[in-house]
């Protein structure tokens, strides 16, 4: 399993709401080691090693990062109660959030790369293959969901009204204004997590005869965006402009029962990380 898949299931386990996101959190030793299963099959010296990882990234996790989740969604939430939300805040978030998600896999880096490079030849093998399987799984998926529900305005606006309870007629047009200036960014995602791949996989292959092996990979994982294509680097910033400017003129639009909607999503998730630090 590679450092990326680790890092954001543990990130993921934080953003499950209720009790069953408390449960999952703290078992999260369990599962993240059955999800590692899934990929590939550890030997007795390994799997312990690997527990001990997650033991001890969990606990880190828990002390030091949960507070930090709960400090943004604090200043998130007094923002959004008061509609004081500027496009500069909204970015900033955007920036603490990617922020998350490097502390993790900067933390769980060197100790990944350490156990890889013992790997045998069939673990590898595996490893990859059920990689390039699972990047094909979900180019058929996409595609699945493409035909379901081909309109990508119409898809944003379910999204968002699944988060505010609602959306506006004139919230609609905003998002249907905005959604053609949208760059195509799927297959250049999808093209970089094969070259990630790739990359990761010609690292280990070489790992017998190359000193510098586990420092390659290590680099990888704290630093896999040096792969992407200036092309895939373009859209995203594009993009990401576009996201910024929907949100900055859809503030000010927000109703009454939205924002009350926005704000007890806000205090469910400050709730379970609440509970979760003292559990």
């Amino acid at each position: 399993m590679n450092g990326r898949k680790l890092c954001i299931s543990l990130l993921l386990l934080i953003t499950m709401t209720g009790c069953s996101g408390k449960i999952a959190y703290n078992n999260a030793d369990f599962l993240l080691r059955w999800y590692i299963g899934q990929y590939i099959e550890l030997n007795d010296e390994q799997a312990p090693q690997v527990k001990a990882l997650l033991d001890k990234a969990l606990e880190w996790h828990r002390v030091n990062e949960l507070p930090r989740y709960l400090a943004q969604l604090r200043e998130l939430r007094t923002q959004i109660k008061e509609q004081s939300l500027t496009q500069e805040q909204m970015a900033a978030h955007q920036d603490r959030a990617f922020q998350h998600w490097v502390r993790v896999r900067e933390y769980l880096a060197h100790d990944i790369s350490l156990i890889a490079m013992s790997l045998n030849i069939d673990q590898m093998s595996t490893l990859f293959v059920n990689l390039t399987n699972e990047r094909e799984e979900d180019q058929a998926d996409f595609a699945k969901r493409q035909r379901k529900q081909p309109d990508r305005a119409e898809r944003m606006i379910e999204s968002f009204a699944e988060t505010m309870g609602y959306v506006s007629d004139a919230q609609a047009d905003l998002i249907r204004a905005m959604v053609p200036e949208l760059k195509p960014t799927y297959q250049l995602w999808q093209d970089y997590q094969a070259l990630t791949q790739q990359e990761a996989r010609r690292i280990l292959i070489s790992k017998d005869f190359v000193p510098d092996a586990q420092e390659q990979l290590y680099q990888l994982l704290i630093q896999p965006e040096v792969l992407r294509s200036d092309e895939y680097e373009e859209a995203r910033e594009h993009n990401r402009q576009l996201y910024l400017d929907l949100f900055s003129a859809m503030v000010p639009t927000l109703e009454a029962k939205q924002i009350n909607q926005l704000v007890d999503e806000i205090d469910e998730y400050m709730e379970l990380l609440e509970d979760l630090q003292q559990s």
